[in-house]
């Protein structure tokens, strides 16, 4: 049975110097049922975020509420490793995201290694950004829709059912961009 590696980080800015702060990961079939989830919040070893404050305000994480719960990168590590070598290897689940490339980059600096999560997980991924760029170029998607989550989640119509969550929170965007792809399926067929 193949699977998806549904995926988002939130960060402290764009740079892999900035810290890592939330990482949710989904494992669904290729039918987008739920097998499991693990989400993280994250802190750095020493406890010393570097954070910029055009980030702070995007993804309104409060640092001083969200250090009480966080993990440690370290330890963080080892769960998402026990959580990979659980759900991956013998079907290597496909990473699929919005802008994922970034988000692996946080993940192999930060988290696990790229030989590692790369043991576990497929090196192909799904970007929809780049599908969606793709399809526009095919005519299949109006070419006002910018690639953003958010424009693409109002193009198809998507109602957001997550009302606890909102926009920039991992899990919530790794929700959207996973009904995203899924629109972008139903298109093509």
């Amino acid at each position: 049975m193949k699977k998806y590696l549904h995926l988002d980080c939130e960060m402290g800015g764009l740079d892999l110097q900035h810290s890592l702060l939330t990482a949710y990961f989904l494992v669904t079939d290729t039918d987008f049922n739920k097998i499991d989830e693990l989400y993280l919040r994250l802190c750095p070893n020493d406890g010393n975020y570097f954070i910029s404050s055009l980030a702070m305000e995007k993804n309104k994480i409060d640092i001083i509420e969200h250090d009480k719960i966080a993990t440690p990168y370290k330890k963080a590590g080892t769960i998402l490793y026990e959580f990979l070598q659980k759900n991956g290897l013998k079907e290597n689940p496909i990473p699929v995201g919005q802008g994922i490339r970034g988000d692996l980059r946080f993940i192999w600096n930060y988290l696990v290694s790229r030989f590692t999560w790369e043991t576990f997980v497929s090196y192909r991924y799904v970007d929809v950004r780049s599908l969606c760029i793709f399809l526009q170029a095919c005519g299949k998607i109006s070419p006002e829709v910018t690639g953003g989550l958010k424009s693409m989640v109002e193009y198809f119509g998507i109602e957001p059912n997550i009302p606890e969550l909102d926009w920039h929170d991992a899990k919530y965007d790794t929700y959207m961009a996973m009904r995203v792809y899924q629109k972008m399926l139903e298109l093509v067929k």
